[in-house]
């Protein structure tokens, strides 16, 4: 497990997390804004949720999903918290990849809050390829190669 390093702009970002008092469990904290906000790694904008169906319905029920981009989130917290389930995005990936309940279930626990691994973020930022992808894996590769996979 990593070593949770958050700046303030960062923990406050993921105290609006907190304070939604999401059940554990069924969501974890993804993408940049998860295991990297988390580390220290970068500055967030907000913070991604990968949600189980189970609390994908329970909010889709209270809050409306909108699609953007070809993403189907839950948008809250003034748009710092975006919450996407099983159908949400995009998935052009190996079946071999972890699914959204995999990467719950293993989820990081880091001051208290669940985060996809730091190595399915590299992964799926490796299968995205984008600019801004390829600039988080070297950073992503030096912290692992500083502190270890673990």
């Amino acid at each position: 497990m990593y070593k949770s390093n958050l700046n303030d702009h960062n923990k406050h970002i993921f105290d609006l997390v907190r304070a939604l008092e999401l059940p554990f469990g069924h969501y974890a904290i993804t993408s940049s804004s998860g295991p990297m906000g988390a580390t220290g790694l970068r500055e967030i904008h907000d913070a991604g949720i990968i949600a189980d169906d189970y609390l994908w319905e329970i909010l889709a029920r209270e809050y409306k999903p909108i699609q953007k981009d070809g993403i189907t989130k839950i948008v809250l917290s003034k748009g710092l918290v975006k919450i996407m389930g099983k159908g949400s995005f995009f998935n052009n990936y190996s079946d071999t990849d972890p699914d959204i309940i995999h990467q719950i279930k293993t989820a990081d626990i880091l001051d208290g809050l669940p985060f996809v691994k730091l190595d399915y973020v590299r992964l799926f930022k490796h299968r995205s390829a984008r600019q801004k992808d390829l600039i988080d894996i070297q950073i992503i590769d030096q912290y692992i190669n500083t502190h270890g996979d673990k």
